[in-house]
Order: C-alpha cells, then structure tokens, then sequence
C-alpha cells in the first residue's frame, strides 16, 4: 500500500505554486499539496495537516523560509525547510544552510 506524501507549500505566486504543484505530482503522484502563505496558515498548518515535506519560497509578502524555519524548530518539529529561490539567491544561501534548511533549489 502506498502511503500520500503530505507537501505543505509556502508560495505567493500562482504560476510558481501552479509549476511545483505539476512538477511534484508528476514524480509522486500520491502527494497531498496544501498551498499557503501567510505566517499563521503555516502555523496552523504545521499542527494540522503535519506535513512530510516542506517547500517555501525564500520570500513571501508576510514572513521569509528563515521565519518558517525558525517556527518549525521551535515547535520541535523533526522536518526541515527544502527552499527555492529565483534571484538574488547567493546572498541567502550561506545564511540557510547554516540555519539548517535541508535543500535550496532554483527558479529558472
């Protein structure tokens, strides 16, 4: 029995969410996308939907991947922030990684 991959996506733009969402679907077609981006959507989120897999755009309107990871570790969470970027990402890079995000992937 297959079990559903739950993937909690933090992303402003509706084309981005629409492309990642067609992209993981593609290569595992059982995952469950939950799209959000405000800060207290991530929160609630994180407690009731309990996602497996986390990906966040490095900046949304209301917090930034940094904040979303620094949530999930004060909430003890054994997940980590997989993150992406489109420009300006080299300056973030050093910064996520010493902060423990797992993965940075980029927009092209």
């Amino acid at each position: 029995m297959e079990t559903t991959i739950k993937v909690l996506l933090l992303e402003d733009n509706a084309t981005d969410a629409d492309i990642v969402e067609m992209l993981l679907k593609k290569e595992m077609p059982k995952c469950e996308i939950k799209c959000i981006m405000h800060q207290h959507e991530y929160i609630e989120e994180l407690n009731n939907f309990k996602p497996d897999i986390i990906l966040a755009d490095y900046a949304l309107p209301q917090f930034t991947a940094i904040e979303a990871l620094e949530i999930l570790h004060q909430k003890k969470n054994s997940n980590t922030i997989n993150s992406y970027f489109g420009r300006n990402f080299r300056r973030f890079c050093f910064v996520y990684y010493k902060i423990g995000c797992c993965r940075l992937y980029f927009k092209r």
